[in-house]
């Protein structure tokens, strides 16, 4: 799912509600289609990631990135 999400060093972090996410990973889970991938990203890993190429295509690559803390 495209949702509204804003770059923090290129990692695009989702900005939707609690809500919002839970009914999406619901979906996710009715389907069955595929298997997914969701982050909750904090600010050391979105600091690695501007540092290693390969972590941050992989946090780039990631159905869903959420912000875990403040930090964030």
């Amino acid at each position: 799912m495209q949702g509204p999400t804003e770059d923090i060093l290129g990692v695009p972090v989702g900005t939707w509600g609690l809500s919002t996410c839970l009914d999406e990973i619901e979906l996710w889970i009715r389907s069955r289609d595929a298997a997914r991938c969701f982050v909750c990203a904090n600010p050391h890993s979105i600091h690695m990631a501007a540092q290693d190429p390969d972590f941050l295509a992989a946090l780039r690559s990631a159905d869903l990135v959420v912000p875990d803390g403040f930090g964030i």
